[in-house]
């Protein structure tokens, strides 16, 4: 099972001596003598050290305390804050109305909440521009209403559905969309 950036965070911390030879202390006093912004530090320790890119950038959050993402509720939690009133109320709507089907887990990741029954068959994101994105793992003809998706979180999720298509339409293209992945072997 994928783990969320919290838990992943933590493991790449808890792994770091035996993935790089050397401790968080080690890496921090590093990062202290290096001094510099953020990108030049991720640069050096990715160049001069050869460590990979999450885990330069663990080892800075761990630095900054910069670790908003502790528990999956916080990355929820993260991602409704960026709606406007009337799409957090139907992005808790649509998560209680996914999360109460039988079978299906919520995924939350940085930029999406993501629920799958047996792979991805929904996602929820939040847009700066047109407020909560629904992508969906049905193709675009499989209803009127459904756009083509591009680059909402996962290869699978191919159509999209918009806040304004109404909360009754939005659930019952949840449910296809959860169906179909049921029955895909």
């Amino acid at each position: 099972m994928a783990l969320d950036p919290g838990a992943m965070h933590a493991r790449i911390i808890e792994n770091l001596s035996e993935k790089t030879g050397h401790s968080l202390s080690y890496w921090l006093a590093v990062l202290d003598e290096l001094g510099g912004e953020k990108a030049s530090q991720i640069a050096h320790l990715k160049s001069d050290h050869g460590l990979g890119h999450y885990t330069a950038v663990a080892i800075i959050r761990e630095k900054t305390g910069d670790v908003p993402w502790k528990t999956p509720d916080d990355l929820v939690a993260s991602l409704r804050g960026q709606l406007a009133d009337e799409d957090a109320v139907l992005y808790d709507d649509l998560c209680a109305h996914l999360s109460a089907m039988d079978g299906v887990t919520m995924v939350p990741c940085k930029t999406y909440t993501g629920f799958k029954a047996k792979r991805q068959f929904a996602v929820l994101k939040p847009s700066k521009v047109d407020g909560l994105h629904i992508g969906l793992a049905l193709p675009v003809d499989a209803d009127p209403c459904l756009q083509a998706a591009m680059s909402l979180g996962s290869e699978r999720i191919v159509s999209k559905a918009k806040a304004s298509d109404g909360e009754a339409k939005l659930k019952s293209l949840l449910e296809d969309a959860a169906q179909v992945d049921r029955n895909t072997k």
